[in-house]
């Protein structure tokens, strides 16, 4: 029997065009070869439970991602659980879409075109593999982008919150009304700020190190590849498979601003004055509490968790890449 693959689709990516895809992707698979004999079983992700859920990804080779970098984020915890976890392949429909372009998987095409659809299908059936590291917190929460607090913790929790309401709803659908929400909650928690004091102890390529955060900064994030938010380069020397993550502390609402901005504006520079550091393993202690977002999904307060945050590198798993 060939290869097994699963299509797990978000349908709410891509402004709903998940759902499509799915049906597209019913009349697609069966003329595919490497198909025929083996399984190409498209499921959206959100009609089955996590038992399901974990008793399809146990028994397939290959994972295809229908959807953004969260919807990549929500599988990692079921994935870790396999005896034997599958590849992960990306059809990428998010609004950032991070992991895609780390992968060097195109983020501008229109999936929805039958064509196109099929040429990503058959670069999926002819895909090389390599290695993608997943983070963890404290060994309970896990992610492969970046794991955040602060101020662009709560624009995602906020966006989230309105994302729902009526008024919303009335928006047509894409990225483009995502965008438009992301600047206003931008603008509604512009003052906001991490209380000090904040302790980071990590360990980087030689040695431990302890740097203690006197004055209020505006985020600190844990990332493991180059892109942050839609396309911000925030750390281009990161690599996605070499068992180190870079931290950031943000200090100012000008440095966040300028960071954002080189998504849309590409000739821009990072903005000076951030302090970044690389690590293997890094410890956080804070006193306030503060949102925190993993992989541009929105999480809860800090102050849910322990005081102490450890990260590290949990596991590596397999990724396609064109």
């Amino acid at each position: 029997m060939n290869t097994p693959y699963l299509f797990l689709v978000n349908p709410f990516s891509g402004a709903g065009g998940g759902e499509k895809i799915a049906s597209m992707l019913e009349k697609i698979l069966p003329g595919r070869p490497v198909l025929r004999e083996g399984i190409g079983e498209v499921v959206l992700i959100n009609q089955i439970d996590d038992d399901r859920l974990r008793a399809l990804l146990s028994r397939v080779e290959v994972v295809v991602v229908v959807g953004g970098d969260g919807t990549v984020s929500h599988l990692i915890p079921h994935i870790l659980e396999c005896l034997s976890p599958p590849a992960i392949g990306l059809i990428p429909l998010g609004t950032s879409n991070d992991l895609a372009r780390t992968l060097g998987v195109s983020v501008d095409e229109n999936y929805t075109d039958e064509s196109t659809l099929k040429r990503a299908v058959e670069g999926l059936l002819n895909a090389r593999e390599t290695k993608l590291d997943i983070l963890s917190v404290n060994d309970k929460l896990f992610f492969c982008n970046y794991f955040s607090i602060g101020l662009d913790a709560a624009i995602v929790r906020d966006f989230h919150r309105v994302r729902g309401s009526r008024w919303v709803k009335l928006l047509p659908a894409g990225r483009l009304t995502n965008n438009v929400l992301y600047f206003f909650m931008g603008l509604r928690n512009a003052g906001f700020c991490i209380e000090p004091p904040v302790e980071i102890t990590f360990t980087g390529e030689d040695r431990e190190r302890r740097i203690t955060i006197e004055s209020r900064c505006r985020a600190i994030i844990i990332g493991n590849l180059p892109f942050y938010a839609g396309g911000c380069p925030l750390c281009p020397q990161a690599q996605k498979d070499d068992g180190m993550f870079e931290i950031t502390v943000v200090w100012s609402a000008y440095q966040y601003i300028m960071l954002i901005a080189t998504r849309f504006l590409r000739f821009l520079r990072l903005p000076r004055g951030m302090s970044q550091y690389r690590a293997r393993r890094a410890t956080i202690s804070m006193a306030s509490r503060s949102p925190f977002q993993i992989d541009g999904e929105k999480g809860t307060d800090t102050g849910s968790l322990p005081s102490t945050l450890t990260f590290s590198v949990h596991a590596s798993l397999r990724v396609l890449v064109p």
